[in-house]
């Protein structure tokens, strides 16, 4: 709490808006990527979930990991909430941001995100 105090809740939530908002942008400039939720910047929060149209979100997350990117794919254990959304049984990988994030981490996981979206997957 202490650190917490000494940043400020503002600052804190500063940050996390304007990057979660970068993060949206981005993903919604790549083709085939398909993000879930409000997608009107009013209503963010530190996480996004997204599917990329040609492969499964498993797959994905594990390209991902390959490229140091770590990520939550699958329910989410939330299995009703996927079969409102349309997710279900697979689901969505799940990306998020922190205080600790930096927009060159957030600029990296577009560029990988945009490279498998063009099949161009490398392990």
């Amino acid at each position: 709490i202490k650190y917490i105090n000494s940043i400020g809740l503002d600052e804190i939530y500063n940050h996390n808006y304007n990057l979660i908002k970068y993060l949206l942008n981005g993903l919604l400039n790549i083709n085939g990527i398909i993000v879930y939720g409000d997608l009107s910047c009013e209503n963010l929060t530190t996480c996004i979930s997204i599917n990329l149209q040609s492969i499964d979100c498993s797959e994905l997350a594990y390209y991902l990991e390959c490229d140091g990117i770590k990520t939550r794919s699958g329910l989410h254990c939330a299995p009703l909430a996927h079969k409102t959304i349309g997710t279900y049984p697979n689901g969505t990988v799940r990306l998020s941001i922190s205080y600790f994030t930096t927009k060159q981490e957030v600029d990296y996981t577009l560029a990988v995100l945009n490279r498998i979206a063009n099949n161009n997957i490398l392990i």
